[in-house]
């Protein structure tokens, strides 16, 4: 969906952050910036059977290089409960085709990073609880530590009811208790790549940061999967 960011005074970093996430912030001063208005798109994380809800996983954008911070997410993530933004949508642009004789796919590999999950989520869940897909589906997600890891427990829940999903996940900053894959998603693709049978009928569905994403891409035309059977949501601050 399209927000309406109006122009104003946002805070820099979030305030009366639980205890347990300062650690993420403490190299962030406390301050606001200044901004124009601006439209910011960001992807519904569930899909239309599963709540009356409006569900996005937006991530704080910090400043960079001492620039200011994301001014699509610093805003929306300071705003307070009865607070009102406008929005318009949903735009339907990143989505799994139907499948019939013409579109013959037996696996789509979903790839994401970070809150980038929103949109692989919801096509995930439409496509095996609403459509009852019985394509197979394999859902690579790369986060930087188990407390990164969002919809854990609903992703696992959902390869055990569904025999055609699996799901791997790979963080980059693990624990010492850890002991799942670890490194970046390209790492992981890289081996799922190499035992791929049918890459003329796999589709490919890519949202995170932009520089993962172009590195993947290149990994799947490589592995001789038509670029036009690579779907992707780009992110933006």
């Amino acid at each position: 969906m399209q927000f309406n960011v109006p122009a104003g005074i946002t805070d820099s970093r979030p305030n009366n952050l639980p205890e347990k996430f300062e650690k993420f912030w403490s190299a962030y001063e406390t301050g606001t910036f200044s901004h124009e208005s601006v439209t910011r798109h960001y992807s519904l994380a569930n899909f239309d059977q599963e709540s009356d809800e409006l569900t996005f996983n937006i991530r704080w954008q910090t400043s960079e290089n001492g620039i200011r911070a994301g001014i699509g997410s610093s805003y929306l993530g300071a705003l307070q409960v009865g607070d009102t933004i406008t929005a318009t949508g949903p735009y339907s642009e990143f989505y799994a085709p139907p499948v019939n004789k013409d579109n013959k796919v037996a696996h789509r590999i979903f790839i994401g990073a970070g809150s980038g999950l929103a949109p692989l989520k919801s096509i995930l869940f439409e496509q095996l609880k609403k459509h009852r897909s019985t394509i197979d589906m394999t859902l690579i997600y790369g986060a930087r530590s188990e407390d990164d890891l969002l919809y854990l427990d609903e992703l696992q829940l959902l390869e055990k009811q569904h025999q055609n999903f699996t799901y791997v996940n790979t963080l980059t900053r693990p624990s010492e208790q850890w002991q799942g894959h670890t490194g970046y998603v390209q790492n992981v693709l890289a081996r799922h790549l190499e035992q791929l049978a049918e890459p003329l009928t796999t589709e490919i569905y890519l949202c995170g940061p932009t520089a993962m994403m172009v590195e993947v891409e290149k990994m799947i035309v490589n592995a001789g999967i038509p670029k036009e059977q690579i779907f992707s949501d780009k992110f933006s601050r």
